[in-house]
């Protein structure tokens, strides 16, 4: 009984500083551009060079990581541009399966030029090959737009907001997608598990 005590003791422990480390690199990002940070770091050490001694103002993570943390929080900004605000006031409720795919069209489309350049923000992505950089997006970007999409998730009344611009948003309930079967009940579970794990913190989605 003592050593199971122990063992989540030393979980505790263990989230508590991994969540210190994550609040302090959110505080830098807001102080430091991220040009400022890589100008500190010459490329070939961040994308070679081993370390194993931490940052002194940090207890998790190793100079390299933090390095490459910060870069991926940093490149993950572009989905703030369009975030559902007070000014949003036009919300459409989507009906049918016609009109979700016009406007599922539009909004993945802005989706994946997101996701474009946020790879381009990234070193590791931009020492691949063209054809290995292309790949890449093509085939992972539909999992990350999925898995992303508890960022505007209602889970009390299972529907997304899909905002379009400044002023416009469109309501999409997940029940749209029941005639398609095993896609429905797919996202179904994925949102009511990740959804509380989430609890509306972009960093978990980021990471």
């Amino acid at each position: 009984m003592s050593g199971r005590w122990y063992e989540k003791d030393n979980n505790s422990t263990t989230n508590e500083k991994l969540n210190k480390e994550i609040n302090e690199i959110k505080l830098y990002l807001e102080r430091t551009r991220r040009t400022d940070i890589l100008k500190c770091w010459p490329k070939s050490l961040i994308d070679f060079t081993v370390t194993h001694s931490p940052l002194s103002i940090h207890n998790v993570f190793t100079q390299i990581e933090s390095i490459k943390l910060l870069e991926v929080i940093s490149s993950c900004k572009v989905y703030q541009n369009y975030m559902l605000t007070p000014d949003n006031k036009s919300r459409a409720q989507v009906c049918n399966y016609t009109s979700m795919y016009a406007i599922m069209d539009t909004f993945y489309n802005r989706e994946i030029q997101n996701l474009i350049s946020l790879s381009k923000n990234l070193n590791t992505f931009q020492d691949l090959c063209e054809n290995d950089r292309i790949a890449l997006i093509k085939y992972g970007c539909t999992d990350i737009i999925c898995l992303r999409s508890v960022a505007y998730y209602n889970q009390p009344n299972e529907y997304w907001t899909l905002v379009m611009d400044t002023n416009n948003s469109f309501i999409v309930k997940v029940d749209i997608l029941k005639p398609k079967g095993d896609l429905y009940y797919g996202f179904k579970n994925y949102l009511n598990k990740i959804y509380f794990e989430w609890d509306s913190d972009p960093i978990i989605l980021d990471l």
